[in-house]
């Protein structure tokens, strides 16, 4: 008498795919065995990393000229709970300011705490952020060939612009802030090739635009160590 359609349904599956199931599982713990068994390379994994970040966002590889650049842009990274805690207050040189760092994406960022860095409308450096930029070369810029980008900023009031244009200060701000580092490098000891400089306009503010009295903290720029490593000059 021939079987049913449904007592062929709940003999279940064929005897083929549970020997291919077999494999399957046979191969994944092989893989996972040579993973755990082969050799970290952390300058090619570092090479990798960077550029994977970089694939898709239509910019050119960063300039990693060796493996050596690599490898030292990976001990950067792990030295940085070494260079300072997250979220810490470094003492500025002037009693009341301070430098905040943080960690970030692409490395560590630093801005300032208790320092009036421009006036309202002007590029000019005030005297006390001359002297933090002073202070933040010598903690975290002078001993890494590390890349520095300068992001210029401003506030969202049509003052703090060049006839309504926040875009063109806030890179004004960031150009004398490179330009600041640049020419005091006997002191900061900075390649100028490191700096780079950004204009974020009226963007991402720190203080709601109506406190008047703490908008000025708008009107600045951070700067960001990156873990991107450029070749010193000579």
């Amino acid at each position: 008498m021939p079987r049913s359609a449904k007592e062929e349904a709940e003999e279940g599956a064929p005897a083929w795919i549970l020997s291919y199931a077999d494999l399957t599982q046979q191969l994944l713990c092989m893989f996972v065995l040579m993973f755990a068994m082969m050799k970290y390379d952390v300058t090619k994994a570092a090479v990798l990393r960077q550029a994977m970040e970089t694939f898709g966002k239509g910019l050119p590889p960063a300039p990693i000229e060796s493996e050596n650049n690599a490898l030292a842009s990976t001990i950067f990274t792990e030295k940085i709970p070494e260079l300072y805690t997250v979220g810490a207050k470094y003492p500025g040189p002037i009693e009341g300011m301070n430098l905040l760092v943080t960690r970030v994406h692409e490395g560590l960022k630093i801005t300032t705490e208790g320092v009036s860095e421009f006036e309202e409308g002007s590029a000019e450096l005030s005297d006390d952020f001359k002297a933090i930029l002073d202070s933040m070369a010598e903690q975290f810029f002078r001993d890494y060939p590390n890349v520095i980008e300068i992001r210029g900023f401003t506030a969202a009031n049509a003052e703090d612009s060049v006839n309504g244009d926040h875009s063109l200060l806030s890179y004004n701000r960031a150009k004398n802030a490179a330009d600041y580092l640049i020419n005091q490098k006997e002191k900061t000891k900075i390649d100028p090739k490191r700096i780079r400089v950004t204009a974020c306009g009226n963007n991402d503010p720190l203080v709601f635009q109506l406190d008047l009295k703490q908008r000025h903290k708008n009107r600045r720029v951070e700067i960001i160590v990156s873990e991107e490593l450029v070749r010193p000059s000579h």
